[in-house]
């Protein structure tokens, strides 16, 4: 099962091979994008996400019309 603390300990995992793979890719500044599953939402996750200076990009609930890929861009 994975609960918040295995999330994050994910995310760093992530981060540092991002950095090995594609260190420019960090400096212009990361989106993350997930779903609305109980891991995802917990406050210490947030908390995690910014701490790694990743900008989260929301979830929708439920869209028929828009991909969760393409949620962000009606934002703008």
């Amino acid at each position: 099962a994975i609960n918040v603390a295995s999330y994050c300990v994910t995310l760093t995992k992530l981060k540092s091979v991002i950095r090995c793979k594609r260190p420019g890719l960090l400096n212009r500044g990361a989106e993350f994008l997930e779903d609305n599953a109980r891991p995802h939402t917990e406050r210490d996750k947030k908390v995690h996400i910014l701490h790694l200076r990743w900008r989260r990009l929301g979830h929708p609930a439920y869209s028929p019309d828009l991909a969760p890929s393409d949620f962000h861009l009606c934002l703008h």
